[in-house]
């Protein structure tokens, strides 16, 4: 068996934590970075989302901005609930009477942002703005509001999150929370290595910290300080 251990990131398709649970049963070396399940008992890096999910909110309400919609990951990543929870305080803080239906389940690809952001322009029901998953659901987001005639950021202001290389060429440049890849890819590869030499390690939870960078996508005229 040529593979030593498995460094994972989990998707949209893994719902059925049972592989991974069977490969830890045999005491397998697996970290996950990034995206994980609080079920499965093992070493883990992870970005604070709860944190950055309400900076990101809470930079649009500076922004004069009180309806704003999530677009969120899936909710079967812990990820998702964190962030969830982070856009929720935000508007918890600044007195903002949230709604249950500002937040959709809507995923982490280009498609998917803009078949919603669709259905919501389609409904007439529109925010002042959206907070989305990742920016790849942002990009797609962003197409959908510009095809219905509508300008970001002034009649909606859109965010972003993991800071991708197209951030600042899309049109408006996107607001997007930066997270340390690079980072997160060498601390698993530790975690790994030290699961490796010893079986019995007791997992690690390592968080990391971001930054926010904000660009022309969420930035109205008329910021209230």
């Amino acid at each position: 068996d040529m593979v030593d251990g498995l460094i994972i990131s989990l998707s949209r398709e893994t719902k059925n934590l049972e592989y991974y649970q069977s490969l830890l049963r045999q005491n397998y070396p697996i970290v996950f970075f990034n995206r994980y399940n609080e079920e499965l008992p093992t070493s883990k890096v992870i970005f604070d989302d709860f944190k950055w999910a309400f900076f990101v909110t809470e930079h649009l309400v500076r922004q004069g901005c009180k309806k704003i919609y999530h677009l969120s990951a899936y909710q079967h990543l812990l990820l998702a609930r964190n962030r969830i929870k982070g856009f929720k305080k935000a508007l918890s803080k600044h007195k903002i009477d949230f709604q249950n239906e500002w937040i959709i389940e809507t995923g982490l690809f280009v498609e998917e942002g803009e078949k919603i952001m669709h259905e919501i322009i389609k409904k007439g029901d529109i925010p002042e703005a959206i907070v989305c998953a990742n920016d790849k659901t942002a990009f797609g987001a962003m197409r959908a509001i510009k095809r219905a005639g509508l300008k970001i950021p002034d009649d909606i202001a859109v965010t972003g999150f993991s800071e991708t290389p197209f951030v600042e060429i899309v049109d408006p440049p996107l607001t997007s929370v930066a997270q340390p890849t690079y980072e997160m890819g060498e601390i698993a590869a530790k975690l790994m290595l030290r699961k490796i030499e010893n079986e019995n390690m007791t997992p690690e939870t390592v968080i990391l910290n971001g930054s926010l960078n904000i660009r022309k996508s969420s930035q109205k005229n008329t910021p209230i300080n």
